[in-house]
C-alpha cells in the first residue's frame, strides 16, 4: 500500500498534520490560560484537546488513501 501512495504527497499530509496538531495544541494551551484555569486542568485541556485533533486528522487519512480491495485468486 505504502508504494502507491507518492513521496510528495506523503510527506505533504505529514506536514499538514503535523501543522494542525501544532494549531490545536497551541489553542488549548492558550484557552486554559486565558480562562486562568488551575495548571491541572489546564494540562487535562491541553491533552484532551491535541489527541482529538490528532485522531480526526488520522480518519482523513484513511478517507483519502483508501485500503486496496482483497480479491482472492481464482481457483482453476
Amino acid at each position: 500500500m505504502w508504494s502507491q501512495i507518492p513521496v510528495p504527497a506523503m510527506v505533504l499530509s505529514l506536514l499538514a498534520v503535523s501543522v494542525f496538531l501544532a494549531l490545536a495544541m497551541a489553542i488549548m494551551a492558550g484557552t486554559g490560560r486565558l480562562m486562568r484555569m488551575p495548571q491541572a486542568d489546564q494540562a487535562v485541556l491541553f491533552f484532551c484537546g491535541s489527541t482529538k485533533s490528532l485522531a480526526s486528522s488520522g480518519i482523513s487519512q484513511r478517507d483519502r488513501y483508501p485500503r486496496p480491495s482483497f480479491r482472492p485468486a481464482p481457483r482453476w
